[in-house]
């Protein structure tokens, strides 16, 4: 009998978080291409040859 119970809890548990995922799957999406095109528009003035600048007092760290 317990397993018949763990087997609806667990089929009840999954539905809920599988309709939860796809209700918020569009604010996911757009959260992830807000955080993504503000990584690549940071990192787009960086040249290959000179590094990311240090913020706390303007030198270059690194090779």
């Amino acid at each position: 009998m317990w397993r018949i119970l763990a087997g609806v809890g667990m089929c009840l548990t999954l539905t809920l978080v599988g309709v939860a995922l796809a209700t918020n799957f569009r604010g996911v999406t757009e959260w992830h291409v807000r955080r993504s095109m503000s990584a690549v528009s940071a990192a787009r003035g960086v040249t290959p040859w000179r590094g990311p600048p240090d913020a706390r007092d303007g030198s270059r760290t690194g090779p």
